[in-house]
């Protein structure tokens, strides 16, 4: 590999780690209810105290 393509993958790689860093928190709750009701997501599972 030439010098520059590894110098742009390391920034493109940075870039990654930057976005899903700075966007964890603010994507968490839409990610961690995927497509459920406002209901389903209140509601307990089998199992759960």
């Amino acid at each position: 590999m030439t010098r520059s393509t590894v110098i742009t993958q390391t920034i493109g790689g940075a870039a990654l780690i930057a976005v899903h860093v700075i966007l964890t928190k603010p994507l968490r709750r839409w990610r961690t209810r995927w497509g459920a009701t406002a209901t389903e997501a209140a509601a307990t599972l089998p199992g759960e105290s």
